[in-house]
């Protein structure tokens, strides 16, 4: 702790003659030789303490320092791992499982470490990792998530923690929405913005709305981007330029095809349903800008 390495080095190897088997006297002086430039002793030894699974934090946190100081996250997992397998119980050795699994970008140890911590601890944080660890391995395997597993995996444990979990936050909504999107269920994502759900999970109405925005972008309905864009300009921020810059190339949109632009769109929210008007034609647009 004081930083003397060398010093440390010198009582280590007096205790060690008394206890020349004792893996945390060993731990700590691989430490002690890392830390005073003798890198290649500390990394024999430390092989040497890792050849046994250990349980013990005590003689997993100094190999740990010195794994971190290589970067070599992949042991670092490993040896949480065979720690957890000799004391699943320990809570603790799970978190750090875990935290190794992430800094190696290993998502499958991730979801085997956070499923472990949820069984023993069913606290939301630890589904939400599980959830993630689950959803990383599906963008990092396929480009198309409309069918993947994995993604429609966390997208059903997502709702059903929604569902379990009302003091779930915004943000954890906002991710719910992204998955629906990259998996293009932009009709699911919409409704379920605008249900009593995404009500209750939005502080601000305006954020809701421009949410809103976003996903109508997303699923190509110009006429209620058209619409919500206008409605936000008026009641939200006159100076905003990225609700201009949706509602004209909307309106772009909207003039390729005339038939079609409705008048008016209806946005199904839960609390009730508000009714925009659509600027389909040039005119409209100019009228509204004045």
């Amino acid at each position: 702790d004081g930083r003397n390495y060398k010093h440390a080095l010198k009582l280590i190897q007096q205790c060690s003659s008394k206890f020349p088997k004792s893996y945390i006297l060993k731990s700590l002086k691989t430490l002690a030789l890392y830390r005073t430039d003798k890198r290649t002793e500390a990394l024999q030894l430390l092989s040497e303490v890792l050849s046994m699974p250990h349980a013990d934090e005590s003689i997993l946190s100094p190999l740990a320092l010195v794994l971190r100081a290589e970067e070599n996250w992949r042991t670092v997992t490993e040896m949480y791992a065979k720690a957890v397998a000799a004391n699943p119980s320990s809570r603790e050795l799970v978190e750090q499982w875990f935290y190794a699994a992430v800094r190696d970008g290993d998502y499958k140890e991730m979801q085997k470490a956070s499923q472990t911590l949820y069984k023993q601890v069913p606290e939301t944080r630890y589904m939400l990792w599980q959830i993630g660890s689950i959803y990383t391995q599906a963008i990092t395997e396929s480009d198309d998530l409309s069918e993947n597993l994995q993604a429609t995996l966390a997208t059903k444990m997502l709702e059903r923690l929604f569902k379990a979990d009302s003091a779930l936050k915004q943000e954890v909504f906002w991710w719910y929405l992204d998955i629906l999107s990259s998996r293009h269920k932009h009709d699911e994502a919409i409704a379920a913005c605008c249900s009593s759900l995404g009500e209750k999970s939005f502080s601000l109405k305006a954020d809701r709305m421009t949410t809103l925005l976003h996903l109508y972008q997303a699923a190509g309905q110009f006429g209620a981007v058209s619409a919500v864009a206008r409605h936000l300009i008026e009641t939200v921020d006159r100076d905003n330029w990225v609700y201009y810059e949706a509602y004209f190339k909307a309106l772009q949109e909207l003039l390729t095809q005339p038939a079609v632009a409705p008048h008016v769109v209806v946005v199904p929210l839960a609390e009730g349903g508000c009714e925009l008007p659509v600027d389909a034609t040039f005119a409209l647009a100019a009228k509204f800008m004045e």
